[in-house]
């Protein structure tokens, strides 16, 4: 997926007039369609969202959180309500973070944040 995505920007870069009008990075937002989840475990991940990153290129969709709720690098949407975050996932400090109930549910190094509603680093 990420090489579809990397191939997708050296089209673009060598189509200059045509990229302007058809070319995009990844999607910041969550558009509503379904979206490939990682989970709140980001081992064995690659580019999804829940993925550990340095950079947005590194995402398939979304940015790269790199705040320390983010763990300092995780693929991720912007968003401004838990409206604007897939299902299993909620919105706080302008990103998506997955959703929990207990610290059980987040992965390695992550707590059940927010009174008990998203996992975070």
């Amino acid at each position: 997926m990420l090489w579809q995505r990397r191939l997708s920007t050296v089209l673009c870069v060598t189509g200059a007039t045509f990229a302007a009008v058809t070319c995009g990075g990844p999607a910041e937002v969550w558009d509503g369609d379904d979206v490939e989840l990682c989970g709140p475990n980001p081992a064995g991940c690659d580019g999804t969202i829940g993925a550990r990153c340095v950079v947005t290129d590194d995402c398939a969709d979304g940015v790269c959180c790199r705040s320390g709720a983010c763990g300092g690098g995780t693929c991720t949407f912007l968003c401004g309500s838990h409206a604007d975050c897939p299902g299993g996932m909620l919105c706080d400090e302008g990103f998506c973070f997955y959703a929990c109930n207990s610290n059980e549910q987040c992965g390695p190094g992550q707590e059940c944040h927010e009174d008990h509603t998203i996992c975070q680093y």
